[in-house]
């Protein structure tokens, strides 16, 4: 059993109004890492409160204290607590003192602290610069600060990979693709076997519509690491897009198998967007996924089965596409709700237009995709 399943059991055990059990300092900080890492902030602020009555001056449970209140988004009450340590030019406690910063739109109070560790502690520079830069990548007002701060950083260390991962992004948030692609080619030279570059390579040539390159990729990060489900998931759709549909098809069946839940809004985007009318054979085992392996409601997807055509097609030519969707549609789902002769098969666009406040199912599709850039 692993050191932290036996911390986590000792500690339930204590139960409601049981005997209280002694745990030490660097227990209490484990077990908050771990719930910090679950994203389970009630328990780690249960643990951090039973903490703090047996060792209320341990530095390592006040640093864990002013993270709580920035997980909480109270950076002003977070700064408040980090000055009062008289630690907050050390180490984790002067990071987090430059994140609130930077979260309460003090940048100048984080351009001081870089300028005198410059002169007084040249040696961990690097390591802010590192931090800021992440910090400043998640936030969307900040792209001028970030790309400033990224070029001063390269200037003094060119070889920084977390410096060019995120310039990486900016490039690619920036719309310069090729730029983007360069760089990222040689975080992969610098470091073949880390995943999240050949990831970011895949969307990057995604993003070019090089769907061959992505797959490549793609295909060279599970290589790295073989249970990341976003790059599965990624990958399925990159062969969906590269119209490959039967292959895609069966990667969702082999991702549905284990995890159901994290794919549901992906295959839906995807399902009501359909292909050419040969592969609606392909379309329809897709469908069965979702109906028989799926809890949620999606009878929409069958009231309104969409065709993505042509506007330069004629009338006559949509017309054949419509009758070929409908014989298929009744012919792998035969129950009621598809025999209504009266439904309109139209693109799902054209149904539910995105100027009424909905979301087009190709923009939701690629609003999934795109939430990948800073949760690794």
């Amino acid at each position: 059993m692993k050191k932290i399943d036996k911390l986590l059991r000792r500690y339930a055990q204590m139960g409601d109004g049981g005997a209280k059990t002694y745990f030490d300092a660097d227990e209490i900080a484990e077990m908050l890492d771990y719930f910090e890492k679950e994203d389970d902030l009630d328990r780690y602020e249960t643990v951090l409160k039973f903490g703090t009555k047996l060792h209320p001056e341990n530095p390592r449970l006040k640093l864990r204290a002013c993270k709580l209140l920035m997980f909480q988004k109270k950076y002003e009450e977070a700064l408040e607590l980090i000055m009062q340590t008289g630690c907050d030019r050390e180490g984790d406690m002067e990071l987090l003192k430059l994140e609130c910063f930077c979260m309460l739109d003090r940048y100048d109070e984080v351009l001081d602290v870089i300028a005198r560790k410059q002169i007084e502690d040249a040696e961990n520079v690097e390591l802010v610069y590192e931090y800021v830069a992440s910090v400043l990548g998640g936030l969307d007002d900040k792209e001028n600060e970030l790309e400033a701060l990224i070029h001063e950083g390269l200037t003094l260390f060119p070889d920084n990979p977390v410096l060019r991962e995120e310039y990486c992004y900016l490039l690619e948030q920036q719309g310069h693709a090729e730029k983007a692609i360069q760089l990222c080619e040689k975080l992969i030279d610098f470091d073949p076997y880390v995943a999240d570059y050949w990831y970011m390579a895949s969307r990057l040539y995604a993003g070019t519509d090089e769907y061959d390159k992505a797959i490549e990729s793609l295909d060279f990060a599970l290589v790295c690491d073989d249970s990341d489900l976003e790059i599965k998931i990624f990958r399925a759709y990159c062969l969906y897009k590269n119209d490959l549909f039967a292959k895609a098809v069966n990667e969702f069946r082999e991702i549905f198998a284990s995890e159901k839940e994290e794919v549901d809004e992906l295959i839906q985007a995807i399902v009501s967007e359909y292909p050419v009318p040969d592969d609606f054979r392909e379309v329809c085992f897709l469908f069965g996924i979702l109906r028989n392996e799926t809890d949620k409601d999606i009878s929409s997807l069958f009231e309104h089965p969409a065709y993505q055509y042509d506007t330069g097609e004629t009338p006559a030519v949509i017309a054949r596409h419509f009758d070929s969707l409908v014989n298929y549609v009744k012919q792998y789902f035969s129950d009621e709700e598809t025999q209504n002769d009266d439904i309109h098969y139209l693109h799902a666009d054209d149904i539910c237009p995105a100027e009424n406040g909905s979301i087009s199912s190709r923009q939701l599709a690629t609003n999934y995709l795109m939430e990948k850039y800073h949760n690794n």
